[in-house]
């Protein structure tokens, strides 16, 4: 895809808007990083079939899930796994460990974006 013009002024600020295409990883790639954002990070993950991102916990920062593509589970410690597939969105609230969980026989792709909520102090 040519760069256009917006991407490259993007030149790592978060005092000016940008616009940049999405990468194709194999597994990862970081989206907002860094000095791209005042406080959002967010990434884009490939889970391959019968993958999972790993329990983890963002701490005092809330979380997004965005499923591009492909289909699983979202699992919250001590709550059943729900289903998320392509079209669907989840939220996970601050210090709540989860995990996502591709359970079909095809790439799941999917966005996270992960913001703080300023109770911790912040």
């Amino acid at each position: 895809m040519p760069e256009t013009n917006s991407e490259s002024q993007a030149s790592s600020s978060s005092n000016q808007s940008w616009v940049r295409a999405l990468p194709d990883p194999e597994e990862w790639a970081g989206l907002l990083t860094g000095d791209d954002s005042l406080s959002m990070h967010s990434g884009l993950v490939v889970l391959q079939p019968g993958g999972d991102c790993g329990w983890h916990c963002t701490e005092a920062n809330e979380e997004m899930i965005i499923c591009l593509g492909g289909s699983g589970e979202l699992g919250s410690e001590g709550l059943p796994r729900l289903p998320l597939a392509h079209g669907q969105y989840a939220y996970n609230p601050p210090h709540t460990r989860h995990c996502v969980f591709n359970t079909s026989d095809q790439p799941m792709r999917y966005i996270y974006i992960v913001a703080p909520t300023g109770d911790d102090g912040t």
